[in-house]
């Protein structure tokens, strides 16, 4: 068996080309999100939906405006399960609101808050550390982007509960925050009629 050894002229041109490499790397633009085009509808009520995804005979719609301003998702910053959390009665207040076609096709699961996980795979964000993403950015009837509660925790520091910011961010911020700027965007099955 022959060894063979890299001489120190060879050696320092692996790590310049390591360190080329490395430094191109850190310099290459950040890809940015494709702008997602979502079909739209508006229900009886006159509230306007996108569709996120369909499967087996299933549509996940979502609310394309920010309802209910003001929205805390618990009247104290504790955890709490979401059927105990004051935001609950929001959702329940919102299915009221919307058109009978809408109620009749929801599926059983009723209306419910997206999750970190399925902001992320529904918004087409890239990876954990993208800050800005316009295809994640609601607004209100008036055209004001405005933050949408999620209903995941929201990271280390409990209880923090996730949201969407205005700028497309996945953040967090305490439970019993319920400035004017923070509301809801309702989701749910939908069967697809046949």
């Amino acid at each position: 068996m022959q060894k063979r050894f890299l001489t120190k002229a060879m050696l320092a041109m692996v790590v310049a080309a390591t360190m080329l490499g490395l430094l191109l790397a850190g310099c290459a633009e950040e890809e940015a999100p494709v702008l997602l085009e979502l079909e739209a509808f508006t229900d009886e009520a006159g509230i306007s939906w996108l569709v996120l995804a369909e499967r087996d005979g299933a549509r996940l719609v979502i609310t394309e405006h920010v309802h209910a301003l003001g929205t805390r998702f618990h009247d104290t910053n504790a955890v709490v399960e979401l059927h105990e959390a004051e935001i609950q009665s929001s959702l329940d207040a919102f299915l009221d609101e919307i058109g009978a076609d809408m109620r009749d096709v929801a599926l059983s699961d009723g209306l419910f808050f997206l999750s970190l996980a399925e902001v992320t795979e529904y918004f087409g964000f890239i990876d954990d550390d993208m800050t800005d993403n316009p295809n994640a950015v609601a607004r209100c009837v008036d055209g004001t982007a405005r933050r949408w509660w999620l209903r995941s925790p929201g990271g280390t520091t409990t209880p923090t509960m996730a949201l969407v910011h205005t700028n497309g961010a996945r953040q967090h911020t305490t439970a019993d925050n319920a400035h004017s700027f923070i509301g809801i965007r309702p989701a749910m099955w939908v069967s697809v009629e046949g």
